[in-house]
């Protein structure tokens, strides 16, 4: 369990009192996520965690001001396991233009090979006005997704085209079937969301 706020050191804390709302949250169980996974042992986590908090501002500050909308619930590790298990890849990759194929070579590049091979890879990428559908196999991928890449994938997309200004993360398995076994989208659907400039002091 991470610190609270008020409990880091004094850098730390000033860097940190700037992040938008959610953001601490959010990037702490990341980071316990991070290390929990790769079994490593340290003496002092908290003084680990607060030399990171540097490290992260720019990037923090960057997404906040981008409009992204941190989620502080991220999936445990359970979920993540679960979620790795779930190595397919989706329908909708079918319906993938020219601009999803760039987009999957920038975002590619941008990211470990892990994450990748392991997440990115099996969604398929729609562009639309505005907005940028991605779209997963399952409820447990949506929720990683969204809450470890989402930043990413904003970046990425931007780059590509200024006019994106959300990442809606969508669950496959979540869609009605059609009689033909294609995959619709659910009208009443509850994708989640990204949006742009719905950060609170966030």
């Amino acid at each position: 369990m991470a610190p609270t706020i008020d409990q880091l050191p004094s850098t730390a804390w000033e860097l940190a009192e700037q992040w938008p709302h959610g953001a601490y949250e959010a990037e702490a169980e990341a980071f316990h996520q991070h290390w929990l996974g790769r079994g490593d042992r340290r003496a002092n986590w908290d003084a680990l965690w607060s030399a990171r908090i540097p490290l992260l501002h720019s990037s923090v500050m960057r997404a906040g001001k981008a409009g992204v909308l941190f989620c502080a619930n991220l999936p445990t590790a359970g979920q993540e396991s679960r979620a790795l298990q779930d190595h397919s890849p989706v329908k909708a990759l079918s319906l993938e233009t020219g601009r999803s194929l760039q987009l999957r070579q920038t975002l590619q590049a941008a990211v470990s090979e892990g994450d990748w091979t392991n997440y990115l890879s099996l969604a398929a990428y729609q562009f639309g006005g505005p907005r940028l559908r991605v779209i997963v196999r399952s409820d447990f991928m949506r929720n990683w997704v969204e809450a470890n890449f989402g930043k990413d994938i904003l970046t990425v997309a931007q780059r590509l085209d200024p006019a994106v200004s959300c990442v809606c993360v969508e669950a496959e398995a979540s869609w009605p079937q059609k009689r033909d076994g294609g995959a619709r989208r659910a009208a009443s659907s509850q994708p989640v969301s990204i949006p742009p400039h719905q950060a609170s002091a966030h």
